[in-house]
């Protein structure tokens, strides 16, 4: 029987078990032996694993790959090629759909465009058969030194035709859990594919435009499953926005309460356009066990919002945090700083909007023009860009981190940016009020004391990260 490896690589660091490579194992393991190597979590550096690969040589090595983190994905297939050119490679992930052309790199045999699951099981049942690749759709590879594009792969209408990820080839109990994690052993689990919005900075070419939902009674067996076999505590949902099908959230939170499963603790992004979002429903979300609801707010100026397709208005924003707060739900808002029409004036707006709604936790990052999205091509059209992603190799991609700005704009200076990105975590974090509900609500159980030791962890860690940027910059 074949054997397939699927990487997380060194240095890739994984709060919660690699959901896409369990997607694509479960799909698989039919047709072949397939293990998973997470290596942050098995603590194996690059080293160890070109040892794991000389002494298993597996048929087939596959890694998913952002584009952030494009480097140590690349860094992996050259060390595989290194081992025994015999071994074929092969990339997937949201960078492999949006950079096609990252295929050039000699060390890659196969790309994956898309929903990699039934690409990949039709790769791995093919791998001996090259004549067959081109009846592969969603599928790039070689044939005389020539890159062959196949047809790309419809949509997986029904999700639910999937397997269950395959977590019994991971361990569970390892990871931390992400997003203020609040019990352990914390699963993460997805009840739909995609979104229907068209953010400027954001990618829709894995799982495209609109929202696929799954069958919200299959949803509660499957947390009813893992709760039971993985002893779950927490179940994060991976969904763009949890919120967006009523007759789905309906269903599913009648039934988490009718087999007595609200015990659980449950955490989802939602949508906080005022169609998505009522009280009614928010409270009736509370009692089925939703502790913590993430929205994408990213600015706190309208036009900033308008400039990248947000399609809400700062009204909106407000009303679902102060709804949630009133249904005893947490909050947590994401930022963003550095997004379309982007001043140092508006980014002050995001810094004042923030403290001035009931938000329990907030994050703030400097937005990146990833490949694929419309952010890159404006980007990409003023030359903003420090970094041409579209022929990254592996000396290209060294450098390459999700931390770095990989863009100069004449009206927003880099330093004066990370001012404001101190200046947002010094201002949320730190008033007055907020230290104190802090402190009263640590002291309020065992699970918020060790939350809340973690989340000062993730704010001094914030607070330190463009020293960091800097420190790698000069190095």
């Amino acid at each position: 029987m074949k054997k397939v490896f699927l990487i997380v690589p060194p240095n890739v660091e994984c709060d919660l078990p690699p959901l896409g490579l369990l997607y694509i194992a479960s799909t698989i393991k039919k047709e072949c032996d397939v293990k998973i190597i997470d290596c942050g979590i098995l603590n194996i550096n690059l080293k160890k694993l070109e040892k794991i690969i000389s002494e298993e040589r597996p048929n087939l090595v596959g890694v998913i790959a952002t584009s952030p983190r494009i480097y140590y994905a690349l860094q992996t297939l050259e060390m595989v090629k290194r081992v025994s050119k015999k071994i074929k490679t092969v990339i997937g992930g949201p960078h492999a759909s949006a950079v096609p052309s990252t295929i050039n790199n000699e060390y890659i045999d196969f790309l994956i465009k898309g929903e990699g699951e039934i690409t990949m099981k039709e790769l791995v049942i093919n791998l001996d058969d090259p004549k067959t690749y081109c009846q592969i759709k969603g599928l790039h590879f070689k044939e005389n030194n020539k890159v062959v594009i196949n047809p790309p792969r419809e949509l997986i209408k029904d999700l639910d035709s999937l397997p269950l990820p395959a977590r019994d080839l991971v361990p569970i109990e390892r990871y931390n859990g992400s997003i203020m994690p609040i019990k352990l052993p914390e699963v993460n689990m997805v009840a739909s594919r995609g979104c229907p919005f068209q953010c400027s900075y954001c990618f829709k070419g894995t799982f495209g435009i609109g929202s696929r939902f799954r069958d919200p009674i299959k949803v509660v067996d499957e947390i009813e499953y893992v709760s039971k076999k993985y002893n779950a505590k927490t179940i994060n949902f991976f969904d763009d926005e949890f919120n967006m099908n009523k007759e789905f959230l309906k269903v599913f939170t009648d039934e988490i309460i009718k087999r007595k499963l609200n015990h659980l603790k449950f955490k989802a992004q939602f949508r906080a356009n005022k169609q998505f979002i009522d009280f009614e429903t928010l409270k009736k979300l509370k009692k089925a066990g939703f502790y913590l609801i993430s929205y994408g707010l990213e600015s706190g100026n309208q036009k900033v919002l308008d400039a990248n397709r947000r399609n809400i208005t700062l009204e909106e924003m407000r009303r679902a945090v102060i709804l949630t707060h009133k249904a005893g739900i947490r909050t947590l808002g994401f930022f963003m700083m550095g997004i379309l029409g982007e001043t140092l004036e508006s980014a002050e707006d995001t810094i004042k909007f923030a403290i001035s709604i009931p938000l329990d936790y907030a994050q703030v990052t400097i937005a990146m023009p990833y490949p694929g999205t419309e952010f890159y091509e404006i980007a990409k059209k003023n030359k903003w860009l420090n970094i041409d992603y579209q022929n990254i190799n592996l000396a290209k991609a060294k450098h390459l981190n999700y931390r770095k700005v990989v863009w100069k704009r004449p009206n927003l200076p880099e330093k004066e940016l990370k001012k404001r990105f101190k200046k947002f975590y010094l201002r949320f974090f730190f008033r007055p009020s907020y230290i104190l509900k802090t402190f009263v609500r640590m002291f309020s159980s065992v699970d918020d004391f060790k939350l809340t030791l973690k989340g000062i962890r993730w704010v001094f860690d914030a607070l330190n990260l463009t020293t960091k940027i800097d420190k790698e910059k000069s190095s």
